[in-house]
């Protein structure tokens, strides 16, 4: 059915059907809210469930404070007055509320959609800190070849769980495409490594003792060597070097 004017009334009124269809809009409808085909469409989404809840024939007659958008897109707070003629329409009378109301919910509305913007620039901000961090867990490892048969792979900084398994998965691709034998770990830099990295620490090692690589660890401190000391080293080929100028002469490689 076409919407029709209905300009007998002073305010803006609708005429619409059990689906929200609106049939019929008062002069000062057309006036305040935009040519919508269906009443929701003017409706703000917060107050939609309301609408959808309370708009039902079984109420006959009743008042809901709800939301609503104007033609200019302006927010502002409204009673509806609603009274069903039938089963299948209703009258709807919109009586805006105190200006002072209308002020306070472009307010809201206006900091909502600044808190929107908000999240969605920490959204972009948490996945570009997660891209870096990940550059940095792979440039914290680098594989370095330093003959046939030896590689070097000094670790930097803290070292967790996170970082240990992006090592391990380059480390694993590395050996797959190098020819060495014996991998030297420089821990010279290494500053705390958390329960969590040690766990993974030793995984990785077991790892490459079961592929039969010889293990090397150089520059690690008391504090970590203590941390060591849960390693069952005496069924891996591991061994421990004070430095990395003394584990580079053990293998006869010189810097």
């Amino acid at each position: 059915m076409q919407e029709q004017s209905n300009s007998h009334l002073p305010l803006p009124s609708f005429k619409i059907d059990k689906n929200y269809d609106i049939l019929e809009r008062s002069t000062e409808a057309v006036k305040h809210f935009k040519a919508e085909r269906s009443f929701l469409a003017i409706v703000d989404q917060d107050s939609v469930s309301k609408v959808k809840h309370w708009l039902q024939p079984e109420h006959e007659q009743m008042r809901i404070e709800v939301n609503v958008f104007t033609v200019d897109g302006e927010l502002i707070l409204v009673d509806l007055y609603v009274g069903w003629i039938s089963e299948l329409h209703a009258e709807v009378l919109v009586v805006k509320k105190d200006e002072a109301f209308s002020r306070v919910m472009n307010q809201l509305a206006q900091l909502r959609s600044r808190l929107q913007d908000t999240n969605m620039q920490l959204m972009v901000e948490k996945e570009r800190l997660e891209v870096t961090m990940e550059e940095n867990r792979q440039l914290s490892a680098p594989f370095i070849t330093l003959n046939d048969d030896v590689a070097l792979v000094p670790m930097f900084g803290d070292l967790d769980d996170k970082k240990i398994r992006s090592v391990e998965d380059k480390l694993l691709k590395q050996i797959y495409e190098d020819s060495a034998d014996y991998i030297i770990f420089d821990f010279t830099a290494v500053g705390k490594i958390s329960d969590y990295g040690m766990v993974g620490l030793k995984n990785m090692l077991q790892s490459l003792s079961v592929m039969g690589m010889s293990v090397t660890i150089a520059g690690v401190d008391r504090s970590v060597a203590a941390s060591f000391q849960q390693f069952e080293v005496q069924n891996w080929n591991l061994t421990f070097q004070h430095s990395l100028e003394s584990a580079l002469k053990s293998m006869n490689v010189t810097q």
